[in-house]
């Protein structure tokens, strides 16, 4: 490794000290949202309506998606103008994937290009975990000291179903350690070393809390999933993963990272440093991030090749509707889960909802969700990964351009209207005790107000304000919660607008 090459890593690894900035934190998925009325996932997946019937599919399609994102693209700071592909995937219709902006350079990004999806290898371990569960092999109640040894600071009495809900309460390596030393070793150590299971769970500390007390995000949960699935396939995780799934579904650009030999070519990587310096990523070797991300972010894979992952799992085509229901069913029985299920996070759009996960990993930003009533996959992912509250476009923006696209949205559905600098106003920001939010409304009725942390939970609510048409202010007493970075949602009874700010000293 040069000199160079270890200065940007160190720095880079200083950097991920900021939350979300890697797959540590994955639960903050805000597309336009609205929360609509309880739907059963069973209903979902026996839906009868063909998508074509109101999704207004046409052969313009694919030109309208690039052209809307090209445009928010074209709008953001020239050193964020780096490229984001995408796919979507609809029942009847033929499959949809591009690129826009660069690969490096003045080489534009290609589809063709691999990608680390991050935690969205999440939805791959949890897929075996449950087809090992309809083979009879395990159940989700087996605890940890039936299938492995005991291991500091985990208690073996965790479930399976425990792990996979992040209700574990194990220390997370990556999140919950201040010095990151996992990541140090792995990025600014020797890039080219296999690490195994057992040199990750070295950087276990002390439990948060006692299994099944209340939600807390957690890599580490995921690794001693992918060992499970070992001892009870009784093969290695990435021989299950292509004979199960990869391989059957034909993911000819799909591999698990760390583990497979891979032949073609990754986009290159762009880890943002400060406020306007990418580092190129791209001939840092990759095996140990990869082999040590086992279980909970090894995956690599295309836009094309994971949005026919998305359908297949969410539509029940490699496991059966019980293990879909259960896999989409939100914990809201667990303190704090929000809108987690078994290694799936729900994400709504208007009235519809949508069931994934998003994913980091160094230089990449990842999103793949499906909507299950529609028969609809979207996937999208940057080539490269900075602060993520910062005012340049998300992989979030340009994912809710796509559907914007893929749907007709109903007339009227956005009550809230945009202030002539194009966002809602929050001051001041960074805020202090309390914030002000300045917005106008198109008519007279009541609205809600809520505040998420960076794990998508969320930490405080004003509801119910009866407001009147036109400009409106709504303040919020914030003193209880600690410095750092929020979302808020403005919700109305059909609409809702999102947006983030900052608590400040």
């Amino acid at each position: 490794m040069s000199m160079k090459q270890f200065a940007t890593l160190s720095s880079v690894v200083f950097f991920l000290a900021f939350a979300n900035s890697l797959h540590a934190q994955q639960s903050s998925v805000f597309f336009d949202r609205q929360w609509i009325g309880p739907v059963s996932t069973s209903e979902m997946l026996n839906a009868s309506a063909s998508p074509l019937e109101y999704l207004g599919y046409d052969t313009t399609l694919y030109t309208r998606i690039v052209a809307a994102m090209t445009k928010r693209w074209n709008a953001a700071h020239v050193y964020d103008r780096h490229g984001v592909a995408f796919s979507v995937l609809m029942n009847g219709a033929p499959q949809i994937t591009g690129a826009i902006g660069t690969d490096t350079g003045t080489i534009a990004l290609d589809t063709t290009l691999l990608f680390e999806v991050g935690s969205v290898s999440k939805t791959f371990t949890a897929a075996l975990i449950m087809k090992l569960q309809e083979e009879g092999k395990l159940s989700l109640t087996d605890s940890l000291h039936k299938w492995l040894r005991a291991y500091n600071n985990i208690d073996t009495n965790i479930t399976i179903l425990q792990l996979l809900n992040h209700s574990s309460g194990i220390y997370d390596y990556i999140n919950d350690d201040p010095n990151k030393r996992a990541l140090e070793a792995q990025y600014s150590g020797d890039p080219s070393k296999h690490w195994t299971p057992e040199d990750v769970l070295q950087y276990v500390g002390s439990p948060n809390f006692k299994p099944g007390a209340r939600y807390r995000y957690c890599n580490t949960g995921y690794v001693l999933l992918a060992m499970i699935a070992e001892k009870a396939g009784g093969a290695s995780l990435r021989d299950q993963l292509h004979a199960n799934f990869i391989d059957p579904l034909h993911l000819t650009h799909t591999y698990v990272g760390g583990y497979d030999s891979i032949p073609e070519t990754f986009a290159h990587d762009w880890q943002l440093i400060d406020t306007a310096d990418y580092s190129d990523l791209y001939d840092i070797q990759k095996t140990a991030h990869l082999s040590g991300s086992f279980g909970d972010g090894e995956i690599v894979s295309t836009p094309g090749d994971l949005a026919r992952w998305g359908a297949a799992l969410y539509l029940a085509k490699v496991l059966t509707p019980a293990s879909i229901i259960a896999m989409t069913s939100p914990l809201h029985t667990i303190a704090g889960a929000g809108l987690f299920g078994l290694g799936t996070q729900e994400a709504p759009y208007y009235t519809r909802k949508f069931f994934g996960h998003s994913g980091h990993m160094l230089g990449f930003v990842t999103e793949m969700f499906t909507n299950m009533a529609d028969s609809v996959t979207v996937v999208a992912y940057l080539n490269a990964d900075g602060n993520p509250f910062s005012k340049t476009p998300s992989l979030n923006d340009y994912l809710v351009d796509v559907l914007k696209e893929v749907y007709s949205i109903p007339s009227g559905v956005a009550v809230l209207l945009k202030n002539g600098d194009g966002s809602i106003s929050v001051y001041p920001n960074p805020v202090k005790d309390h914030a002000t939010f300045s917005f106008d409304l198109d008519h007279s009725g009541s609205i809600a107000l809520r505040i998420y942390d960076v794990m998508g939970r969320e930490v405080m609510a004003n509801g119910g304000a009866s407001l009147h048409s036109g400009h409106n202010t709504l303040s919020i007493e914030l003193s209880s919660l600690r410095r750092g970075n929020y979302f808020y949602t403005l919700q109305t009874s059909s609409g809702a607008v999102s947006g983030k700010f900052e608590i400040g000293d």
